[in-house]
């Protein structure tokens, strides 16, 4: 084995274990979101999660990649307004869920 394929090596190791961590880390955000929409009974949309961003911070005395998904949910069909569409998000440090966040939910009164 030549120098240059011994670097490749190295290189392409950690990139095919960063990115095999970040899609387990994206099922159990896919997951938590469809959790919480259930827990909140509103309608999970699109059925999927969407990196917003990535970054590396400590957390708990150590540094990890903390991952920001994004997801679309809305009210229920039998709700009025059920056609507008609200932001939710999950965010993981790690494989871990750091925390949650969901858009307000406007509710029309009935007239």
């Amino acid at each position: 084995m030549s120098l240059y394929e011994l670097l490749f090596l190295f290189a392409a190791v950690p990139l095919v274990v960063f990115w095999l961590r970040g899609m387990k880390v994206r099922e159990s955000a896919i997951r938590q979101a469809m959790m919480l929409c259930k827990a909140n009974n509103v309608q999970f949309l699109d059925g999927t999660v969407h990196l917003q961003r990535i970054a590396v911070q400590k957390c708990a005395g150590r540094w990890r990649f903390v991952r920001h998904y994004q997801f679309e949910f809305s009210q229920v069909e039998s709700s009025p307004g059920y056609d507008r569409r609200y932001m939710g998000r999950v965010v993981f440090a790690g494989s871990g869920l750091l925390e949650t966040y969901m858009d307000p939910i406007r509710i029309e009164q009935p007239e």
